[in-house]
C-alpha cells in the first residue's frame, strides 16, 4: 500500500486494514484536480463502538457497520453511489435490529432511501431528494437553494414493536402509522401528512405507570400540525384521562415556531415511581405563543400524592462519640429534578407565573424517616441552575407542612417527632430541592415518684437546610424549662434528665430497649395501616427495670389519627396499662382512658 500526495494529485494505492474476525476496511483512490476521479471505500463489520470512541459521542454506540462507497466524475462535479447496513445497533437503551441505506449523488443532488428493520418488519422508510454540493473542493455553502423532498412512511405497525427498541417500554398494544412529507424549497419547505395511533397501551417502568386507551391523530397541513386527537388514560377509571388539542405552525422553522395548545387532565396518574413520586393530578393549562416568547396560564391540582424524600437514615441527629457524658458505658449501648427538562428553545421565552400548582387534601412527603402532609400552592417559573446552563422549568412559593411525623436517628434508635408547623420554600431554582423550616415535637412521658409522679417534657426539633442537605437542632418546646443541650438529648434518648441517666446502668439499658421497641412499633404500624389511618404512635413511660413495670405506670399511650375531609384531622388517644394484668386498682377503666382531639 502507498499514498502519494502531489499539488494536483492524490493517489491511494489500496490500503487494507483487518482486525479480529471478519472486520475489514479497504480504500483505493485516484483524485486528480481536473481529470476524472476514482475512489472506492469498502467497510465490513466495523464495530460502531470504535466510531463512538473516536467521535466521543455522548451516548455510547454498539453494533457494526458494513458499507460501500464508489465515487467517479471530477472533484468539481463528483458522482457517488453508496450502500450501508448497520446491524444490531444500540444507542444507550435503544436497540435497532437493522438500518439499511442506499443512495446516489449526481449534479448536486442527493437521492437516498433508508429503512429501519425490526423483528423482520420494515417499521420506517425515509426517502430523500435533497439539493447539496458535495464537491471535493472548498465551498462557502453546501446546502443549495432549490427544491427538496423528504418523506417518512410506516405501514400499520403494532406498537409492540417498540419493546424491541428499548427496555423503557413494556406491554405495548395497539397500532401506529406514519405518512409525512416535508417538501418545497430549502428553508421554506412545508410539512404535510400525519401520525395515527389506535388503541394504544404501554407500560413505562421508570415512571411506574401504564398508559392505555391511547388514541392520537396528528394532521399536518401546509406546515401546520393540527392536534385533532391526543388522548390517553392512566388510573383506575376511564375518566382518569389526559387530553391535548391545538396546533403547531412551522415546526421545522429555525427562526420561529408558533403554537397554541390546550391541555387537560382529570385525576391522571402521572407518575407511580416509589423512589420519586406517586401523583394523581387534575390540570387545565393553556400555552400559546412562539418558541421565543410564549405564555402559559391555568392550574394543576394534585389530587393525591406521595412525594419521595431522599432517605436520611444514614444521617444521625448527633454523632455521639462519648456516651460517658450521659453516664452510660459504650459497651452497654452497643437521602430531586421534578420537573422534566423540556426543550430549552421553548422554555427560554416562557412566562409561566400564571400557572399555579395546588396541593390537594391527600399529598404527603414520604420517606423511611418522614410522613409529612403538605398544603398550599406554588407557581411555575423559569429558572437556571447555573450561570451558563440552559433555562429550565422551576417552582416558586411556599408549601406548608400541616402535620405528620419525622423520625430522627439518635443512634442506635429512632425517635418519632410530631410535626407542628413549617414550610418548604421554593426560590425559583430548577429541581425539587426547597429550603426547609419545619418544627416537630417529641413528648417525653415519664413517671418519677421523687418528682410528684407524671412529668411530661416536650422536646422540639428544628429542621432547616434543604431536602437533600437537612440541618437539625434540638430545642425546648416549653421555653420556660430552659433545658441544656445534654438534657434535651437525654430526654430524647431515655425520657430522663441527664443527671438521672447514670444512676442505674441496668435501668437505662432497659429504657433504651423499650424506646427502641416503641419507635419500631410506631413506624411499622403507620406503614401497615396506610390508607386506614394517617398516624399511629406508641409511647412508653420511664421508671422500672421490667417491661410490665413500665406499662403498669399508666403513662403508656397509643395514639391513632385520621384525615377527615380536606381540613379536619381526628386523633384518638388511650392509655394501655389496663390491657396488661394485673391492672392497678386506681387505674381508670379502658373506656374512661380514651381521649379525642379534633383539629381543623
Amino acid at each position: 500500500a502507498s499514498i502519494r500526495v502531489e499539488p494536483s494529485l492524490i493517489v491511494v494505492d489500496t490500503i487494507a486494514l483487518t482486525a479480529r474476525g471478519n472486520e475489514r476496511m479497504v480504500l483505493a483512490a485516484n483524485l486528480p484536480d481536473s481529470l476524472p476521479i476514482n475512489l472506492r471505500l469498502a467497510v465490513q463489520s466495523m464495530p460502531l463502538r470504535d466510531f463512538s470512541t473516536i467521535a466521543q459521542t455522548r451516548v455510547p454506540l454498539g453494533g457494526d457497520l458494513s458499507a460501500l462507497l464508489e465515487m467517479t466524475g471530477t472533484r468539481e462535479s463528483p458522482r457517488m453511489r453508496t450502500s450501508a447496513t448497520l446491524n444490531s445497533v444500540t444507542a444507550g437503551d435503544v436497540k435497532v435490529a437493522q438500518v439499511a441505506v442506499d443512495g446516489r449523488y449526481e449534479n448536486r443532488r442527493l437521492v437516498a432511501e433508508g429503512r429501519v428493520v425490526q423483528s423482520d418488519t420494515t417499521v420506517l422508510t425515509v426517502n430523500a431528494n435533497y439539493p447539496v454540493d458535495l464537491a471535493l473542493m472548498p465551498r462557502n455553502q453546501r446546502i443549495l437553494d432549490d427544491t427538496m423532498r423528504v418523506r417518512v412512511t410506516s405501514p400499520n405497525v403494532a406498537l409492540a414493536i417498540l419493546e424491541s427498541f428499548t427496555t423503557k417500554v413494556r406491554g405495548a398494544l395497539g397500532t401506529f402509522k406514519v405518512d409525512a412529507e416535508l417538501a418545497g424549497r430549502t428553508g421554506t419547505a412545508k410539512l404535510n401528512g400525519g401520525l395515527v395511533v389506535n388503541g394504544g397501551q404501554i407500560t413505562l417502568p421508570d415512571a411506574g405507570i401504564t398508559v392505555r386507551d391511547m388514541n392520537v391523530d396528528l394532521v399536518a397541513r401546509n406546515d401546520t400540525i393540527l392536534v385533532d386527537t391526543l388522548t390517553m388514560v392512566s388510573g383506575p377509571q376511564l375518566a382518569n384521562r389526559f387530553t391535548t388539542t391545538g396546533w403547531v405552525a412551522r415546526p421545522f422553522n429555525e427562526d420561529s415556531v408558533s403554537f397554541d395548545l390546550s391541555m387537560r387532565a382529570d385525576r391522571f396518574h402521572i407518575i407511580g415511581n416509589k423512589n420519586v413520586a406517586d401523583l394523581d393530578v387534575t390540570a387545565r393549562i393553556e400555552w400559546a405563543g412562539t418558541d421565543q416568547a410564549s405564555s402559559a396560564r391555568g392550574n394543576v391540582f394534585v389530587d393525591r400524592g406521595r412525594i419521595a424524600l431522599p432517605e436520611t437514615s444514614d444521617k444521625e441527629l448527633f454523632s455521639i462519640e462519648d456516651w460517658k457524658e450521659l453516664g452510660i458505658d459504650s459497651a452497654v449501648v452497643g437521602r430531586l429534578g421534578l420537573l422534566p427538562r423540556p426543550t430549552a428553545r421553548f422554555v427560554r421565552g416562557l412566562s409561566a407565573e400564571n400557572v399555579s400548582i395546588v396541593m390537594g387534601p391527600e399529598v404527603w412527603l414520604e420517606s423511611q424517616d418522614a410522613d409529612i402532609k403538605l398544603t398550599g400552592q406554588v407557581n411555575l417559573t423559569v429558572g437556571r441552575a447555573e450561570r451558563f446552563s440552559e433555562d429550565q422549568l422551576a417552582l416558586t412559593g411556599d408549601l406548608l407542612t400541616e402535620r405528620g411525623t419525622y423520625r430522627l436517628n439518635v443512634s442506635p434508635l429512632q425517635r418519632t417527632f410530631l410535626v407542628q408547623s413549617g414550610l418548604l420554600r421554593f426560590n425559583g431554582e430548577p429541581g425539587f430541592n426547597p429550603a426547609m423550616d419545619i418544627r416537630a415535637v417529641y413528648t417525653s412521658r415519664s413517671i418519677n415518684s421523687a418528682y410528684g409522679g407524671r412529668n411530661d417534657v416536650r422536646v422540639g426539633v428544628h429542621i432547616t437546610g434543604t431536602l437533600t442537605d437537612p440541618a437539625i437542632q434540638l430545642y425546648a418546646a416549653d421555653s420556660l424549662l430552659g433545658l441544656s443541650e445534654s438534657d434535651l438529648l437525654s430526654y430524647v434518648l431515655f425520657d430522663q434528665p441527664s443527671f438521672s441517666v447514670g444512676a442505674g446502668t441496668t435501668n437505662s439499658a432497659m429504657q433504651l430497649l423499650l424506646v427502641s421497641l416503641s419507635s419500631a412499633l410506631s413506624s411499622s404500624a403507620s406503614r401497615y395501616a396506610s390508607g386506614w389511618v394517617d398516624l399511629v404512635q406508641l409511647q412508653t413511660a420511664t421508671e422500672g427495670a421490667q417491661l410490665t413495670d413500665v406499662f403498669s405506670r399508666g403513662a403508656t399511650q397509643l395514639t391513632v389519627g385520621k384525615q377527615v375531609g380536606e381540613r379536619a384531622f381526628v386523633s384518638l388517644t388511650s392509655g394501655l396499662c389496663q390491657l396488661l394484668p394485673p391492672a392497678p386498682a386506681t387505674a381508670p377503666s379502658f373506656l374512661a382512658s380514651f381521649g379525642v382531639k379534633v383539629e381543623y
